[in-house]
């Protein structure tokens, strides 16, 4: 919205189903009015009464959590593995994918 509007939606109160600045400005309509895609406005717009209703922290956030040892780097809790001892999952991988020749 920032790049579009100039307006931080963060600072501004969620009001009447829009988001009004600090200056009585109504961010959504604002916009709309200076957004080059339609098809833009209503997906950005239905993800911001999204966080309006649910509030701006309340997105996931990603966690990576990362471990040390011997063997260096590694990761924890992920559904896959990139650390240097992590490689079990490579084992369903066909093996010309690595041999591709240029």
């Amino acid at each position: 919205m920032y790049e579009t509007t100039g307006y931080d939606a963060r600072n501004a109160t969620y009001k009447n189903g829009t988001f009004i600045a600090e200056d009585g400005t109504d961010l959504l309509a604002l916009f709309k009015e200076k957004s080059k895609n339609g098809a833009g406005y209503e997906l950005y717009s239905n993800r911001w009464l999204e966080y309006a209703k649910n509030g701006w922290k309340k997105e996931n956030d990603l966690v990576l959590k990362i471990g040390f040892d011997s063997s260096g780097l590694y990761d924890i809790g992920q559904e896959k593995g990139y650390g240097a001892a992590q490689n079990m999952w490579m084992k369903g991988v066909s093996q010309s994918m690595f041999e591709a020749r240029v």
